[in-house]
């Protein structure tokens, strides 16, 4: 398994200076500082480069501008414009507020109802790479293991039972109907024959009485 970890992209150029606009997975970035390497890998192509960051300035949440060490003028930059953002996970700064998980550490997660010896769903995606178990909670995207649906869930301790990193395991509490009930495999219900399919319907019927009718020589 990879040791990088997908944090953002590079969204475009600031002005006509070097700097350039991240837009990251994290709304506030606690990984996001001078001196850092971050990987830069193109979506079109095969190219890869790591660099240290130079610069930085926050803007709005999941916004910045940062400069490169070695990254300077058109020539250099423009290849690497929407470029990928991949981080080192073993540098990741360690998360000091409790019941607190990085969005790389939730997905994949295999998610059980309580007292269940099976998982029902797996975790698919969360709305912010650093998510707390609080009231003002983030969401996850569950995959129903069964019925395929996507489910999403508030990663809040009033539905969070459990969440354990080592055993790829979380588990739900006080949704056990809704989860059992998103699960399931409904059966699509037959639509009603159209007025001309009724039509042809009587049509086949009439045909095939007409036949069974007729009298076959012995």
């Amino acid at each position: 398994m990879s040791d990088l970890i997908y944090v953002g992209e590079i969204s475009g150029r600031h002005g006509t200076a070097d700097e350039v606009k991240l837009k990251t997975t994290d709304a506030q970035p606690d990984w996001l500082s001078e001196g850092q390497t971050l990987t830069l890998k193109q979506k079109a192509g095969r190219r890869e480069l790591a660099l240290s960051i130079g610069k930085v300035v926050f803007q709005d949440d999941y916004f910045a501008r940062v400069t490169f060490e070695g990254l300077s003028g058109d020539t250099a930059i423009d290849p690497w414009l929407q470029a990928e953002l991949w981080l080192d996970r073993f540098v990741l700064p360690a998360i000091q507020e409790a019941d607190t998980y990085r969005r790389f550490e939730l997905l994949g997660l295999d998610v059980y109802i309580e007292y269940a010896l099976e998982p029902c769903a797996t975790v698919e995606a969360l709305s912010s790479t650093t998510a707390g178990i609080s009231a003002d909670a983030d969401f996850l995207e569950l995959k129903m293991s069964t019925s395929g649906k996507v489910t999403i869930l508030p990663f809040s301790e009033q539905f969070i039972a459990e969440v354990n990193i080592a055993e790829k395991r979380l588990v739900v509490r006080g949704l056990d109907d809704f989860l059992m009930e998103e699960n399931t495999i409904v059966e699509k219900k037959q639509k009603k024959p159209t007025p001309y399919q009724r039509r042809k319907l009587k049509r086949l019927a009439a045909k095939e009485e007409a036949t069974s009718d007729a009298p076959t020589d012995v």
